[in-house]
């Protein structure tokens, strides 16, 4: 419509969650806490998951909150859905990119080669669709949902779960690596650092805090919560 804007709106963020939650807790218990109910309604009934999904959409849910942070091909997931149910490698794409154009979930691009990542617009969403104890890959989910904020495309490759090609900017998901292996990492990270441009290297961690630069490349190790609300 002409003299409108179309307005994107996302789920809470960390900070907007704390500012809803209103609990008097201590920080790592918020990050917990959030961690665990999500960013958004689905996070707390499945009578909503049956509600706003066909079984087809369903299924394709409960695939990727298992596979969550891994590499996935349309393929796959319809050679894995066809034992459970009638349908056609068409209709698993036309459900997925429905999904993705409604906000459930996110597409993430291999920098060079044509593979992807899936993750959860709101990671609560996937802890509702499986039991795994899967900390890591959430953890990761958790900090895509803050990139969110910068409207910007994120890609990945085997040093960076997600890099900026405009504001040069890498970050990396390490919730529990403490600071010397993370020491030992960056010298395997440098040359690809360099090689791309990308001048500051952000590891994204529970507690682990350090600022340090490597030919003039700024790595920086810092807490989510602080990550989070530093915006």
């Amino acid at each position: 419509i002409n003299g409108f804007e179309e307005l994107e709106l996302d789920y809470f963020d960390f900070e907007e969650f704390i500012s809803v939650s209103k609990k008097n807790l201590p920080i790592n218990n918020l990050v917990g806490l959030f961690l665990q109910s999500g960013r958004s309604k689905f996070g707390e009934k499945n009578i909503l998951l049956r509600q706003s999904f066909t079984l087809l959409e369903l299924e394709i849910l409960k695939y990727l909150a298992l596979n969550l942070g891994q590499q996935i091909s349309i393929s796959k997931i319809f050679i894995e859905l066809k034992k459970r149910l009638k349908t056609s490698k068409d209709s698993v794409y036309q459900a997925i990119k429905k999904l993705e154009n409604t906000y459930v979930i996110y597409t993430l691009k291999h920098d060079e080669k044509k593979l992807q990542k899936i993750y959860f617009k709101d990671f609560g969403l996937r802890n509702n669709l499986c039991i795994s104890k899967d900390f890591s890959h959430l953890f990761e989910n958790l900090v895509l949902s803050e990139l969110f904020k910068f409207k910007e495309d994120f890609f990945y490759n085997k040093y960076f779960n997600f890099y900026s090609q405009i504001s040069k900017i890498a970050y990396i998901s390490s919730p529990t690596l403490d600071i010397d292996l993370i020491k030992l990492r960056t010298k395997k990270i440098l040359p690809k650092a360099l090689e791309l441009g990308i001048f500051h290297v952000i590891f994204i961690t529970l507690s682990s805090e350090d600022s340090f630069f490597e030919q003039g490349v700024k790595f920086e190790v810092i807490s989510f919560d602080k990550f989070s609300l530093g915006f």
